[in-house]
């Protein structure tokens, strides 16, 4: 259960769903709600399938590429760091949310939900480096760990629907602004989590250094 939660707590904080909310009614100002819906349910639905191809093939890519878990750890948590500094600093390069540009790219086209709501909003970069440490840490633990994992990413995908679903309501109640804080304060703790996979990819290599 323990693991269960981290699983969640670290894959919600990545991925940050509210953070997704303003974007996604801004590119959908001009349609129906019938047309928003099936766009936020698309949208999930690709970035679910993404996530889960990546989460075990990841393993056997890292191993192909002959990447260590430890590089791997240490490369993940500095692209969490720069994830959870553009969250605090509110700064859009890419790593998190879309930039000014690739919302104007995206804005003239019909169908958004593969890009960007699925790619790289709902499942970014971020998301997918989460999601192979934590497959990668689980699979040296056992199959109930890594369909926690899954779990945790059903879960957290549904929650997304949700709101992208009822994304009107969920501005109106929280605003702007309020969005911003969440945003903010869920990068403090990316930045937490980033520092904690950087001292264990680093305390990993060193025994593995160390002999």
């Amino acid at each position: 259960m323990e693991f269960f939660l981290q699983s969640f707590a670290a894959i919600f904080i990545v991925m940050e769903p509210f953070s997704v909310v303003a974007v996604f009614v801004g590119l959908t100002e001009s349609l129906s709600i019938l047309e928003r819906r099936e766009i936020a349910k698309k949208a999930c639905l690709i970035s679910f399938a993404f996530l889960m191809t990546f989460a075990f093939i990841g393993d056997e890519l890292l191993k192909i590429l002959d990447i260590s878990q430890p590089a791997f750890r240490i490369t993940g948590g500095i692209l969490l760091f720069l994830v959870g500094l553009d969250m605090v600093l509110a700064k859009h390069s890419g790593l998190h949310a879309t930039n000014n540009e690739t919302i104007k790219e995206a804005s003239p086209r019909r169908d958004i939900s593969i890009f960007p709501i699925a790619i790289p909003l709902i499942a970014g970069p971020g998301t997918l480096a989460t999601m192979i440490i934590q497959m990668y840490q689980a699979a040296s633990i056992g199959v109930f760990y890594q369909l926690a994992i899954v779990f945790s990413v059903v879960l957290m995908i549904s929650f997304t629907y949700l709101i992208l679903k009822y994304s009107d309501f969920v501005i109106k109640k929280l605003g702007t602004t309020g969005i911003d804080i969440l945003t903010r304060v869920f990068g403090i703790f990316l930045i937490a989590l980033s520092v904690q996979s950087l001292i264990f990819g680093f305390s990993m290599a060193f025994k593995q250094i160390a002999g």
